[in-house]
């Protein structure tokens, strides 16, 4: 499999970290000015290299994860390579094989050969909330967000790190909303947003944990009742493949890109910053979202061929094919 699909790696148009006042600041309105504070200091930086997604290291690969401004990727041979900002050393991933990969927003974690989790970036005053410690134990798959981690356990159960202390430069606000706290069932698939997060359990139903903030509750815990075969999330929306194969989305409806299109029959689904996307049946890639100009870097429009497995990022994806 090549790494064969790169949309989007221009600067972000809108503010320098759009969510440094507010949640999801394309929800203008809703959020209230702590909801990711937590970019105090950081927001040049992570603008100055925004772009840096080009440097897409040439390789065969098997996975592809879609971080906040940087990418990572698990190689044919299970080593890691990531590419992008490193402001946190998220694109300084650990040595080791690997079988799975996530990149979060300052961090990075991926499932090792040997069924432990490794972790790398939080490498910063502020940006440390336990995200890069996770358990020991056998995982099956993890997933990297924003203060937190998650990842299904051998035995199908979650586990949580992170969401540890209080937001930096907000004395008195704490970053755990409930994100880090997984009901107890069997589940076969894990994804996280900022501050929630989705298990796909092994009946095919969806739950959801977190949204303790009132102002950053978009309806992102809210999944349907309906049966799953894949879900993915970001920072306040979530998507997935029903049992049909067509796409469900739920949370913030901001740019359209909890809309997927009608009539469209996916194998995997994958949810940005500001548009989403899936692997259609057919092989090609199928972008929806982006309705706001301002916002609109090209990530809502993919390349002509056929791919395996997309992974949206802040204002880019990228595909295996």
């Amino acid at each position: 499999c090549v790494l064969g699909l790169v949309i989007g790696c221009a600067d972000d148009p809108g503010p320098a970290d759009d969510d440094d006042v507010s949640g999801d600041d394309d929800d203008q309105g809703d959020d209230d000015a702590t909801a990711d504070d937590d970019d105090v200091g950081d927001d040049d930086d992570d603008d100055a290299t925004a772009d840096d997604d080009d440097d897409v290291t040439v390789g065969i690969w098997s996975q592809v994860s879609g971080g906040r401004y940087h990418t990572c990727g698990v190689r044919n041979d299970t080593l890691v390579d990531c590419w992008g900002n490193d402001n946190y050393e998220q694109s300084t991933p650990a040595t080791g094989f690997f079988t799975q990969v996530s990149a979060g927003k300052y961090h990075s974690c991926g499932v090792q050969t040997d069924g432990t989790v490794a972790c790398w970036g939080c490498d910063g005053e502020g940006y440390d909330y336990g995200q890069c410690d996770p358990p020991a134990g056998s995982f099956v798959q993890v997933v990297a967000a924003r203060h937190h981690s998650c990842g299904v356990k051998a035995d199908g159960s979650i586990a949580c790190w992170g969401c540890e202390g209080e937001l930096a430069g907000y004395p008195g606000v704490f970053v755990d909303a409930g994100q880090c706290s997984p009901p107890a069932f069997t589940f076969t698939q894990v994804t996280a947003g900022d501050d929630h997060s989705c298990g796909l359990r092994d009946d095919g139903l969806v739950m959801c944990w977190g949204c303790g903030e009132p102002n950053e509750d978009y309806g992102q815990c809210n999944s349907p009742d309906v049966v799953f075969t894949q879900i993915d999330s970001d920072a306040y929306h979530s998507c997935g493949v029903l049992a049909d194969g067509t796409a469900d989305c739920w949370g913030s409806t901001s740019s359209g890109k909890a809309d997927p299109p009608d009539g469209e029959t996916f194998s995997m689904v994958s949810a940005g910053r500001h548009n989403s996307c899936g692997v259609l049946t057919s092989g090609e890639v199928s972008c929806w979202g982006c309705g706001d100009a301002d916002y609109d870097v090209g990530q809502c429009d993919p390349p002509a061929g056929t791919f395996q497995h997309v992974a949206l990022g802040q204002a880019h994806g990228c595909g295996v094919d």
